[in-house]
Order: structure tokens, then sequence, then C-alpha cells
């Protein structure tokens, strides 16, 4: 079974690598937030089947559910803008 942390720690670790692939090849740059959602797609996809038994609650570095970790991209700013936000819900 596919471990849930996957769909944060993937999108988290692009989204700090996403300028350093820039600084290498503007072009491939271009394909990060496609790659991240195509591997949360296919990870959500194979975790459906528990997740519509139960919910699934991820505890990211022992903190409690309703403190959540959002990873935004925005490849439609001139400058390309990839960051992680923490909330309380």
């Amino acid at each position: 079974m596919v471990s849930p942390i996957l769909l944060i720690a993937v999108p988290l670790a692009l989204a700090f690598l996403t300028p350093m692939v820039g600084l290498a090849s503007k072009s491939a740059r271009r394909y990060m937030p496609a790659i991240a959602m195509l591997f949360n797609f296919i990870v959500a996809m194979s975790l459906l089947p528990k997740a519509l038994e139960a919910p699934i609650v991820v505890r990211t570095a022992g903190w409690a559910p309703p403190l959540s970790l959002i990873h935004i991209s925005e490849p439609t700013r001139p400058l390309y803008i990839s960051y992680a936000v923490f909330c309380l819900k």
C-alpha cells in the first residue's frame, strides 16, 4: 500500500527543487508541476479504496490534524512562484 505522506512530501520536495532546476533548465522547470500533479493523482487513486472505508489521517512532524500544509504552485506568473504554507483549519 502507498503511504499517504507522499501526497505531501513529493509536491513539497518539488516546490523546493523547482528554483534549482530552473537555474539549470527553464524548459524542465515547466514540467515539474505537471509531474507533481500526475504523481499525486496516481497516489490518490491508489489510496481511494482505503479512503472509502475510513478517513485517512496523516500526522506530519507530530502535529495534530487541524494544522495543515498547503503546497501552492503558480506557473502563470512571470517568475514561477512555488511555495508551501502552514495553516490552521
